[in-house]
């Protein structure tokens, strides 16, 4: 047990210093703004503390374990705030790299490599620690994804308008690529893993008592970071978003697997790209 332990940490530790690696590669090359070249290192330590604070206070006494959870919840807010600006800043003088300038629909497609840079640090060192429920077979996780996107694009369609706009525009395999690769990856790992799955932990002993109430309680949070990450509180798209972010949030809670989380909301983008108007005017 020990020497996997290990393994798992020295395996851990070599993929993190490649994407850091890469993270000042692109810097150099003008790819990534500085600040985010110089937080992503930062972002790894956090993620790291993350992952041995959630699997610490077994066998202490209870001052020790509730010292260790306040210290938990600090060094999360941290690792939450410092995640959310890697992803988001962006100098005014900057752009990430043009991929595709789309005509139909009048739109320029970047590849955001900060976010996508976090997203795969998040993977790396705290898939490990996610719960798995069920290990569903390829047929219900097909019925389960499908069953999310229908259910996000008929709320788009029939409860905000969102027209038909049927296309299939030269340049749809970039992005595919860029949205599956960087941004839904980069999404699902951030708001299950470090979000729901952190919040589920970080409950009081006396909600995750109720095992169901609080695996909910970190869902609809998520659910709702989600959509304030995507529009504001005041825009009618915010409870579109908010809609999608809890049916991601329950295809994990219930399925315990983020590739199923991943597939619903890469589905979810790629069909409303084809078959709706795109992209969504805030």
């Amino acid at each position: 047990m020990y020497l996997a332990r290990h393994n798992a940490g020295t395996k851990s530790i070599a993929l993190t210093a490649t994407l850091l690696a890469l993270g000042f590669a692109f810097y150099a090359m003008d790819a990534l703004p500085f600040a985010c070249a110089v937080a992503l290192p930062v972002f790894a330590l956090l993620l790291a503390a993350n992952k041995r604070l959630r699997v610490t206070g077994n066998g202490i006494c209870h001052k020790q374990t509730r010292i260790i959870a306040l210290l938990g919840a600090g060094v999360w807010c941290l690792t939450l705030l410092i995640g959310f600006a890697i992803a988001l800043y962006r100098p005014a003088s900057f752009n990430y790299p043009l991929i595709y300038t789309f005509t139909t629909p009048d739109f320029s497609l970047y590849a955001n490599l900060a976010k996508g840079l976090a997203g795969y640090l998040i993977v790396i060192w705290l898939y490990s620690s996610a719960p798995i429920h069920n290990r569903l077979s390829p047929l219900r996780s097909t019925l389960a994804v499908s069953a999310g996107v229908i259910s996000v694009l008929i709320v788009a369609v029939l409860g905000f308008n969102i027209g038909w706009h049927p296309k299939l525009p030269s340049g749809v395999i970039w992005f595919a690529l860029i949205n599956l690769v960087i941004t839904v990856t980069a999404e699902e790992a951030f708001f299950r893993l470090l979000i729901q799955d952190g919040l589920h932990k970080l409950l009081p002993k006396k909600l995750r008592a109720t095992p169901q109430a609080a695996l909910w309680l970190a869902a609809g949070a998520s659910a709702f970071i989600f959509a304030l990450a995507h529009a504001p509180i005041t825009h009618p798209t915010f409870l579109l978003f908010l809609c999608a972010g809890g049916i991601y949030a329950l295809a994990y809670q219930l399925t315990g697997r983020l590739s199923v989380a991943i597939a619903t909301h890469f589905g979810v983008n790629v069909f409303h790209f084809l078959l709706l108007q795109y992209p969504l005017v805030l």
